[in-house]
């Protein structure tokens, strides 16, 4: 499906912060560093449209993510290296991405049905295992045992709502909790359909940024979908690319630059685009809100729901009781 052509992509904008700031509109005989001006400049409006000054979460930067909780697979090269010394036998796999997570889970070879304990995953294709596996079968297949913690998108910001997963003859909508909370369950080992879930934040590395990883409890032993949405954090523009929102907020993004230009170029302060972009953003704020459903629902009595008993999940007909009361 094609772009609105009523929607100002990168090069668009690009042609408007330049010819404000007297560049012309011609970006090819730009110089290096009215170049690099510009683009700090789009990218300076696009951080007051997207985290704008009203607090105002728009909607096309909340979007559904799935995560499949399936057991990671793929083939081997070759046979392992086994070194007697260490008793640990070293694997590279020509398909399947490993973590280094996995410490400590099992990889089970196809044909053998043999499992390994996984003592360190090196690279996303090569695991160390503990024991002797170097006469399993040459470029066997493998699976490692589902995981209980997933990496995040690069892009995510905050959950949004609920998880949730297919029916599964159980309550279908996983709980989010704190990931303390979560870490306390964690001292009782578990696995089943999970019923809890926590956003932890990962190690942090400077060259990467912050990421995050999804928790469940108990760990998974099946095929799951889940689904969640999550704010994303968006990335500058590129050559070719459209900014979130699209032609209904066209405006809006090209006043933030603008009123970019004027407070970080001319050190204008509240210049006419700065008080533009106020204008526009009231208007995108109010059409954003038109994605918002009418109504969250039927709030009326329940006849028919499932409780979590801890171990047992139990379906009622009627409203449960509280000291004779429904």
């Amino acid at each position: 499906m094609a772009e609105s052509t009523l929607s100002l992509s990168y090069e668009d904008l690009q042609i408007e912060v330049g010819f404000f700031v007297g560049y012309g509109t011609d970006s090819t005989v730009w110089t290096t560093a009215q170049l690099a001006l510009v683009d700090r400049v789009i990218k300076a409006g696009l951080r007051a449209f997207y985290f704008n000054p009203q607090g105002h979460e728009w909607t096309f930067l909340k979007p559904l993510y799935s995560i499949s909780t399936a057991a990671v697979t793929g083939t081997v090269t070759g046979q392992g290296t086994y070194n007697a010394g260490t008793g640990l036998t070293t694997v590279t796999v020509a398909s399947g991405t490993l973590q280094t997570r996995m410490a400590g889970f099992n990889f089970t070879y196809g044909t053998s049905g043999t499992s390994y304990v996984i003592s360190s995953v090196t690279s996303t294709s090569i695991v160390v295992l503990t024991g002797n596996a170097s006469a399993e079968t040459t470029g066997d297949t493998y699976a490692v045992d589902n995981m209980e913690d997933y990496n995040m998108p690069d892009d995510f910001g905050a959950v949004v709502g609920s998880l949730t997963m297919p029916s599964t003859g159980r309550n279908s909508v996983i709980t989010l909790t704190s990931e303390y909370e979560l870490r306390k369950m964690r001292t009782v080992e578990a696995e089943g359909v999970p019923r809890l879930a926590a956003i932890r934040q990962m190690a942090f590395t400077g060259a990467t940024g912050q990421r995050w990883e999804l928790m469940l409890y108990p760990r998974p032993t099946e095929t799951l979908a889940l689904t969640m949405k999550y704010s994303i954090l968006p990335n500058m523009l590129t050559a070719a690319l459209y900014p979130y929102g699209g032609a209904a907020h066209a405006d809006t993004i090209k006043a933030a630059c603008l009123a970019s230009v004027e407070s970080d170029v001319n050190h204008v302060v509240n210049g006419q685009w700065a008080m533009k972009f106020q204008e526009r953003l009231v208007a995108s704020i109010a059409v954003d809100g038109r994605n918002v459903a009418d109504s969250l629902g039927y709030n009326g009595n329940v006849t028919s729901y499932q409780v979590d008993s801890g171990t047992l999940w139990h379906d009622y007909t009627t409203p449960l009781e509280f000291n004779g009361q429904p």
